[in-house]
This record gives C-alpha cells, structure tokens and sequence, in this order.
C-alpha cells in the first residue's frame, strides 16, 4: 500500500525519513503508542480547520460534508489529527451534531455568538468518541455547552470556559500524566467518571463541579490555583494528592479518602463533609474550614498564616514550627484531639480552642487573640525561652477585651528557672487593632492584668517562682513607661498568673525643693561654726 506524505519532508535526510515511515506502516501499533503518548511526530501535514455551519439538509452527522462551511470535513479516525485538526462549532443550525466515528482533534472551539450546542456520539460511548488533542476546549460562546461523548485527554489541556458554560458528561480518560486545567470565568461541569493516571487542574474564576453517579478514579492528584471546585460525590478527586495554592475547594457533605494535602493558599471548605488523608497535612498558608480528620499529623512548617475555623478530628498531633497557626473555631478542637507542639519561630494564637496538650518550647510563641481575646488550650507545658505575645489595647477593658487571656483548662507545668526564663513579650495595640498605643494607659499609675487561668493550678517544675521564672520584655509596648517596671506574680489561689506594672515613685517638686533647702542649710551652718571657731 503506498503511503502518501503530505506537506514539505524534503529537509528530512535519509536515515531520519526512514525512521519516520517505519511507524507509519505499522498503521495501528502507532495509533497506540501516539495515545499512550509516548511518540512524537513531527506536522507533516498544514494545520486545518473545520468550521461547522449546519447548512445543507440530512442528517448532523460530522462525516456529512454539507455540514461543514465549504463542503470540508474534518478527516475520520486519522491520528495526525491530534496535531493539525482544529474544529469550530458556529451558527445555529444542527446544534446537536454527532460523531458517526472515531475523530481525532487538536482543538474544539464553539465560537462567539454560537448557540447552545450538544456534541453527540453514534454508537458505543465507551468507545474513544473523541480523542483531543493540546489545543483543548474554549466556549467564546454565552451560550451553555454540552459535550456527551467518550472523551480522551491525549495530550495536557486546557479547557476554558471564555464566555458561558462547559458541560461533560461522558467519560474522561487521562492517560499517562497528561493534565487536564480547567480555567476561565465561568462554570465547568463533570459528570461524567475520569479516570487513568493523570491530573486536574483549576485556574480562573469560574467553578468546577466534580458530580454524577460514576466514581472518579484518577490517580494523579488535583491543583487548585483559582476559582472554586465543588464536589458532588465523594470521588470526586481521586485517589492522589490534593494541593490548594489558591481560590476555594468545597467538599460539601462528602467524606473523601486522598493521599497527601498541602494548603499553601485558598480554602478548604465543607457543609459537613471531611477529609481523612494518609500522610501528614503539610499547612503552610489558607484556610480550614472545614474537617480533617484520619489518624496523621498536621505540620506547619514554612512562613505564612494558616486559619483553622472549625473543629478538626485528626488524631496525629500539630507541630507548628514556624509561621503562625490561628485557631478561630467556635467548638471542639481546632487541632484535633493530639498534642500540639510549637517550636523554633512557630506562633499559635487565636480565640478559639485547642483541646490537646500543648507545648511551648523555646523559640515558640503562644498569643490569645488576633489581636486581643482568649485563647482556651488543653493542659500547658512551658519551656524556658518559650514567649507568650501579651497584648494590651486598653486598660479601662477586661481580660480577653482590653487585653489577652489565655485559658488553660488543666493544669500548667512551667518548666522555666530563674537562669532559663520563659518570657512575656508586652505588646500594645490601638483600639482600632493595629499596632500603636494602648489606650487610657498611664505610666504613672499602678497596674495588674490577669494574663493566665488555669483551672488545674500552676507548677513551676522548673525551679523558681512567679517572681523569679519569668523575664518581661517591652521592645513592643509604644507606651511611655519610662521608669515603670513590669512584673509576674501569682494569685488566685495558685490557679492565676498576673502582669503587674508598677511607676517608679518620683518625689513632687516641692518636697524637692525643701530637701535641697534643707541640705544647703546644713552645709551653710557648718562653714559658720568653722569660721566662728577659727
């Protein structure tokens, strides 16, 4: 059988036109391996593109040539399609167009001002309707589309939802790691299963909902950069890792099993639903607002905040080591029922609750509020250079409103001494909640703050006392205090830890006045008995 090329292949010497022939002889072996991606070719033949109109009477099938503007079809079961073969859905004739065969396309474009259209397929939907190509799929459309057949990811896409809807219910194969991106400004929908090895992607505003009754089992994981991605099944992700690096993933009531996931951004939301993962949650910056759970850790390990709003199940345990982890849930534990541990530059803070252990260590902070409020933790363990952020916005408030409580419902185990301090950094912030001067401060009055309850008591394993296991550092009060010296003492029946700020006592300019009078005097005397005397 002859084989007929195509385009310009006179640059091709003569070892490399026989390398390139070869495979085509094969015919089907490389149909497979062109699928599999694992065989480039180069474009042989010009570029081509389809324009469909619907014009001429018959049937909508893509193989009808009077479908298409100027009698021209786009070629049939031709896997160099895939390279050259772009396709245009246009007008508003035959919106229902179907493919009668197996068509390979680079892209598929339903242009501006196109009606609403429904691709269809003839035959077996398991059957590789449409195998697409790099160029993907855009709606220039405000209209809604719908694509129903059997659709093969062949090479990494996007498919852009420009100007309306896109709707896929047939099912999505991606094969090898090839990754399909979902991106523009309006909404995407698969109902349809996806499966194979590769990834999904989500950029743009717009949302993606993942539903249907078909279990979603791709296995290369989901990034999501932008936009929202909603579930409506509890496979809608997979089985591989899940990133969100920015915008807004919605689990709904759905309790999904995923592998590794990283928050560096955006939003993990639910109504209900959960995530039980099989390696530690690396949080890093975003917001949990809905549940994790499983038995794994949570790490926070880089800079950035990471907002936990709502109780979390997880059972691991929480190192926080570096950044800062805010807890704002209005029940349970923002942490799980594990241990917390805060370490090297890492902060926790909040005025939600932590029900776990948790320990201070040194370098770590702890701080109630965002900015002021009460923080609730489980049973404490402070370590020597560990800092409590104390921060003070108004004097004339109470604990929790004008300045910082953190309240420990257990006991507190201070493992600081006199040479190994645990510190209290004072910082002032206006009533506004910026940093700046605390108000109706005034350094010449006395002062004390609760700052600390515990309901269990209070143990200074550590060696020392109230007095003599703490240093106080006020590089972050604003407020004139020359003079005045802040202190930690104990009360409340061993159950309470109080910052005190007392003035240094500087005598009123009268009885000055009169001590300096006096001194002279005495000296003036004295001379005089000198001099009478000599």
């Amino acid at each position: 059988m002859p084989v007929t090329l195509k385009g310009e292949v006179s640059s091709f010497k003569p070892n490399e036109a026989a390398l390139f022939l070869k495979p085509l002889i094969l015919g089907r072996h490389l149909v497979a391996l062109l699928i599999a991606g694992m065989l480039v070719i180069p474009a042989l033949t010009p570029a081509a593109t389809f324009t469909w109109d619907g014009h001429g009477n018959g049937n909508s099938t893509w193989r009808r040539a009077q479908n298409w503007v100027g009698n021209a079809r786009p070629p049939i079961d031709s896997y160099l399609g895939l390279l050259n073969t772009d396709i245009i859905l246009s007008g508003t004739r035959k919106t229902t167009p179907v493919l009668d065969r197996r068509y390979y396309i680079h892209s598929l474009a339903i242009a501006a001002g196109a009606a609403s259209f429904t691709l269809n397929y003839q035959g077996n939907i398991n059957n590789n309707n449409l195998l697409l190509g790099s160029g993907g799929i855009v709606n220039n459309s405000v209209n809604s589309q719908t694509l129903r057949p059997d659709i093969t990811i062949s090479q990494s896409q996007t498919w852009n939802a420009n100007a309306g809807n896109i709707t896929a219910s047939g099912p999505l194969h991606l094969i090898n790691n090839n990754n399909l991106n979902f991106s523009g400004g309006f909404n995407t929908t698969v109902t349809g299963s996806i499966q194979g090895a590769g990834s999904l992607s989500k950029d743009g505003s717009g949302t993606l909902t993942l539903s249907g009754t078909s279990a979603n089992s791709f296995s290369g994981g989901v990034t999501i950069n932008d936009g929202t991605v909603t579930l409506g099944k509890a496979s809608g992700l997979g089985s591989g890792p899940l990133t969100v690096n920015g915008g807004t993933l919605n689990l709904g009531n759905y309790n999904l099993n995923l592998g590794s996931v990283t928050l560096s951004g955006g939003t993990i939301s639910s109504t209900g639903g959960s995530i039980a993962g099989s390696t530690p949650y690396q949080l890093q910056a975003g917001t949990v607002s809905g549940n994790l759970g499983g038995a794994v850790a949570a790490i926070k390990s880089t800079s950035g905040n990471v907002f936990l709003t709502s109780a979390n199940t997880y059972t691991g345990g929480t190192q926080v080591n570096d950044g800062q982890l805010i807890v704002a849930n209005s029940s349970g534990s923002a942490t799980g029922s594990g241990p917390v541990s805060v370490n090297n530059s890492g902060v926790v803070m909040g005025i939600g609750a932590i029900g776990g252990w948790v320990t201070n260590g040194p370098g770590g902070t702890i701080s109630a509020g965002y900015e002021i409020g009460t923080l609730n933790i489980g049973n404490l363990a402070w370590f020597g250079g560990g800092i409590n952020r104390w921060d003070l916005s108004d004097t004339s408030g109470t604990a929790g409103t004008g300045w910082d409580l953190l309240r420990v419902n257990g006991n507190l185990m201070l493992l600081a001494s006199p040479g190994n301090p645990a510190i209290i950094d004072v910082t002032s912030f206006t009533l506004a909640g910026t940093r700046g001067l605390a108000a109706n401060f005034d350094p010449t009055q006395n002062y004390l703050w609760t700052f600390l309850e515990a309901t269990g008591g209070i143990t200074f394993a550590g060696g020392g006392d109230a007095s003599s296991a703490f240093t106080v550092v006020t590089g972050n009060f604003m407020n004139s205090h020359d003079g005045g010296q802040f202190a930690v003492e104990l009360s409340g029946n061993g159950q309470q830890l109080n910052l005190t700020y007392t003035p240094i006592v500087v005598p009123e300019p009268s009885k000055m006045v009169l001590l300096g009078l006096g001194l002279f005097s005495l000296v003036y005397i004295k001379r005089i008995k000198r001099n009478w005397q000599t």
